[in-house]
């Protein structure tokens, strides 16, 4: 039974958090969706393979729903599937090290995929917005449930 919550679960959050990105991004609150921190748990507990569909399955409806560039789509992706990769391998985690690695994760993603809308001079509200946004729900997400739904998820 488990395993089927577990699906159900993946289904589930995939689903919802695509269309609650649709919203986020419909009020500019972009950094509050749940692709990053949703796919990184996955990439923890089960593999990065399943971590960046998850993640990228959000991102995907989201986009579907509130259509954005498309360029925009694939860099993010392109950087979290690095970033859930490299997570796994160098950043292995344990109950007492799984905050901070999560967060330190989370920080190196936001420096590498914000490079390229620096580069191509995107706002500088907006990065920072999206940035402070993003760590924010990362931090509370990795905080208070994040070692329990890898755990879970397991």
């Amino acid at each position: 039974m488990t395993g089927f919550a577990q699906i159900l679960f993946l289904i589930g959050i995939t689903i919802g958090g695509g269309y609650l990105g649709m919203w986020l991004r419909r009020f500019e609150m972009s950094g509050f969706e749940l692709w990053f921190p949703i796919g990184l748990l996955v990439s923890y507990a089960i593999n990065p393979l399943i971590g960046f569909i998850v993640a990228f399955s959000i991102l995907v409806i989201t986009w579907a729903l509130f259509p954005y560039g498309l360029h925009h789509l694939a860099i993010t992706a392109a950087s979290f599937g690095i970033m859930f990769y490299i997570a796994k391998l160098y950043f292995p985690v344990t109950a007492e090290t799984f905050f901070m690695q999560a967060m330190y994760v989370a920080i190196i993603f936001q420096i590498a995929s914000n490079i390229f809308y620096v580069l191509t001079k995107y706002p500088w509200i907006r990065i920072f917005k999206f940035i402070i946004l993003n760590l924010a729900l990362s931090y509370l997400i990795f905080s208070r449930f994040g070692w329990q739904l890898v755990q879970w998820l397991k």
